[in-house]
């Protein structure tokens, strides 16, 4: 009987990964890290954190399966690679998680001078720690909420990627107006605030304080409610001088709309949109 090794292959690859790790030797690609983070368990009842070895060091997470799809989308898709006509370009984070998305900017820009906001102060403390371990000591971690205001706002503390300024809530945190906080010059904007995307963007607009904006990726939560929200935000961006291009997936799990659609991939389902916008003139 004839055997089939493409059917095969993959089985084999998992032994040569398997036999690799059983003799100590360090992951070296996406597709065997990968293979690794499927094994992954989520944490026991009790535990806090987990941790597992990246080719970089010890990398300290708060959900097996978000770790998992961030590296998919952030090390295997590239979510944040652009262009840079400079060595060290300024690139500001905004909502760091644990930290997965500041290492990969150090990695791919070593020389990049990045900065990052994460509310949650555990998150924020999770992200120091991990950049640390990798290597990147001196990366400026804000532990607060990137907002449009200088103020204190009700938190939805949830532990993991999803914690969001809320509008009622026991636990606060402090937060920032982010259109006075941004330098001068800045090479990559990167959004990822849960919710928050809307107003802040349209603060950015509003103030000007976009124009000093060169990219943006934005993850913007699209709820059927808040299409007009997108519509205005997306014109505010092309009146600012930007051209963009968007990428969209259906997310069951921010929630369901009360209505279906007569459609079947869209039914109940909210919208994930991922927006990438950008100038082709450089800034003064």
């Amino acid at each position: 009987m004839m055997i089939d090794l493409a059917s095969r292959f993959p089985m084999l690859k998992n032994l040569y990964w398997n036999a690799r790790k059983t003799l100590g030797f360090p992951v070296r690609h996406n597709a065997e890290i990968l293979y690794w983070l499927r094994q992954q368990p989520e944490l026991p009842n009790g535990s806090k954190t987990g941790s597992f070895r990246f080719p970089w060091g010890n990398f300290e997470y708060v959900s097996a399966g978000q770790l998992r799809a961030q590296f998919e989308e952030i090390f295997v898709g590239r979510q944040y690679a652009f262009s840079s006509s400079t060595a060290n370009p300024v690139i500001i984070d905004c909502g760091g998680n644990v930290g997965l998305s500041a290492v990969w900017f150090k990695l791919n820009y070593p020389q990049c001078r990045l900065t990052v906001y994460e509310a949650d102060p555990d998150l924020a403390e999770i992200v120091q720690a991990n950049l640390t371990r990798a290597g990147f000591d001196h990366v400026p971690v804000w532990r607060q909420a990137v907002w449009v205001a200088n103020e204190t706002v009700a938190f939805s503390k949830t532990g993991n990627d999803s914690g969001r300024i809320v509008s009622e809530s026991p636990i606060s945190c402090a937060a920032i107006d982010l259109s006075e906080r941004l330098p001068d010059y800045v090479d990559l904007l990167k959004l990822d605030i849960e919710g928050a995307e809307f107003p802040v963007v349209n603060r950015l607009c509003q103030t000007g304080a976009i124009q000093r904006v060169r990219r943006l990726i934005c993850e913007f939560h699209v709820r059927r409610d808040k299409t007009d929200d997108l519509l205005q935000t997306l014109s505010q961006l092309s009146a600012s001088g930007m051209q963009f291009s968007m990428k969209a997936a259906a997310v069951p799990w921010i929630g369901m709309a009360d209505t279906e659609a007569p459609f079947e991939v869209i039914k109940r389902n909210h919208v994930l949109m991922e927006v990438f916008a950008w100038r082709t003139n450089r800034l003064k």
